[in-house]
């Protein structure tokens, strides 16, 4: 479970954000200040729900991205693609595995309708429209028209921006309400889930800000929709115990890691003993820098599941924070022999190593990165994964491969949008590689992918 800032890939969404309707009227931070986190266990539950809903919309399941961001209103949104932004506090809030799915199903809606396009276009033409009659209005004062009419002309166009804005986001969030309760059915979905969230929404709607509602339905009417669904639609199958249990374990996970004050308090007898207790206090104590009693609680859950990835992953985690490079390769190998390909665990390890190696009380030993250089090729599926480029570049050059290090940081220069970098890196070590070699044919792909930026 890790922590990026957001400062080059994901952008500002600005006014062209689609919100799920939560309690709150929030849109993202500034992008500096926001915290993305991965978590392949979150991201393996969010997309195993997701698809069936995802087929039903008739969208490409490979093609979605989740994004958990760290932040503690109760949201979800899409800002263009097929991305689906989802913050902590959802899951905080969230009472049930049914809940999320019909989040999830509303996302799909406003994906598969287009309504960021649409957005923008509404936006163009709102645009337009303030230009013309802005015009008019400097022409106006130019030619010497009264102060207060000026005036009332300038708050006439607010209004229009404003209804129109209001009218096309209330009219959108309608139609991503249908289309995610049409998706749920055919995925065969409760939507009781999604009605339990409007409900609380309405129950708690005294406290949320007037911009809400001016772009999103008054939940009380939305209710409506869902429960005329309910009524119509064919009894839905339920989610099986085992998906219900992953889903309780990943939610008792984020909320230790977003409000650790929940499990640092002393429980009933009877919860301090479940699996999902143990687990979210034991994140929460990582959190607040209590590794010893984390680790405590979370050799204790491995005990039970030998098996599980996600336990052996923040072992492995907290060893490495620790500086015990050995505990922390056993942890992170073991939870490898269950996701082989996963980048999430074949970084980690690759840095593990890279630190082992250079605190080796044997020295310095270039064969010993030899394993590091391999998992991290491997976790380059993911090619645009900046951590891993510039871990690959340290380690060809620390055993002598600068070209091929030269790749990788030109990679990571692309990447981050500096295209001039990126093409003198690819051409410099172009020029000093064997032809037909993949660390060759990785540089002429770079070269290849800075002319088509312009670069």
């Amino acid at each position: 479970m890790a922590t990026q800032s957001n400062h080059q890939s994901r952008s500002s969404a600005g006014l062209f954000i689609l919100l799920f309707a939560g309690w709150f009227f929030c849109a993202p931070p500034p992008a500096a200040a926001q915290q993305f986190i991965s978590d392949i266990e979150t991201d393996l539950l969010l997309h195993e729900v997701a698809a069936p809903l995802i087929t039903a919309a008739g969208l490409d399941v490979e093609s979605f991205e989740f994004v958990l961001v760290n932040d503690p209103s109760a949201n979800a949104f899409v800002v263009g693609g097929q991305t689906v932004y989802i913050h902590t506090g959802l899951f905080v809030t969230i009472e049930s595995l049914a809940e999320l799915a019909g989040v999830l199903a509303h996302e799909m809606g406003h994906i598969a309708a287009g309504h960021y396009i649409r957005r923008e276009e509404e936006l163009a033409d709102i645009k337009r429209q303030v230009l013309l009659q802005a015009g008019a209005g400097v022409a106006a004062a130019v030619a010497g028209a009264d102060p207060e009419v000026l005036a009332g002309s300038f708050a006439s166009i607010q209004t229009t921006v404003m209804d129109r804005m209001s009218q096309a986001s209330q009219a959108a969030e309608l139609a991503a309400d249908h289309a995610g309760l049409r998706f749920m059915q055919s995925a065969g979905y409760s939507a009781k889930g999604i009605r339990d969230f409007f409900v609380r929404a309405v129950r708690e709607r005294r406290g949320i800000p007037e911009p809400y509602w001016r772009t999103h339905p008054p939940s009380e009417r939305r209710l409506q929709v869902i429960n005329e669904h309910i009524d119509n639609a064919p009894p839905p199958e339920d989610f099986s115990p085992e998906l219900k249990h992953r889903f309780a374990m990943v939610q008792a996970k984020i909320t230790g890691f977003a409000t650790p004050a929940r499990f640092l308090q002393d429980a009933p007898p009877a919860q301090a003993h479940e699996q999902t207790y143990r687990y979210g206090r034991a994140v929460a104590l990582w959190r607040k820098d209590q590794n010893h009693e984390a680790l405590d609680l979370l050799q204790g859950l491995a005990a039970e599941e030998p098996d599980n990835p996600y336990f052996a992953e923040l072992i492995g985690q907290i060893y490495f924070e620790l500086s015990d490079f050995a505990q922390a390769r056993t942890a992170y190998e073991k939870a490898l022999t269950q996701h082989r390909t996963a980048p999430a665990f074949l970084i980690p390890l690759a840095q593990i190593i890279l630190a082992e190696n250079q605190v080796s009380d044997e020295g310095f030993t270039p064969e010993a990165l030899e394993p590091a250089i391999r998992y991290l090729n491997l976790a380059l599926r993911e090619r645009e994964n900046l951590l891993a480029h510039r871990l690959l570049a340290r380690a060809y050059g620390q055993t002598g491969r600068d070209a091929q290090a030269m790749v990788h940081l030109g990679f990571e220069a692309y990447f981050l949008g500096a295209y001039e970098r990126a093409g003198n890196l690819a051409n410099q070590a172009e020029a000093q590689l064997k032809p037909g070699t993949i660390a060759h044919l990785n540089a002429l792909d770079l070269i290849s992918l800075v002319e088509s930026a312009g670069g």
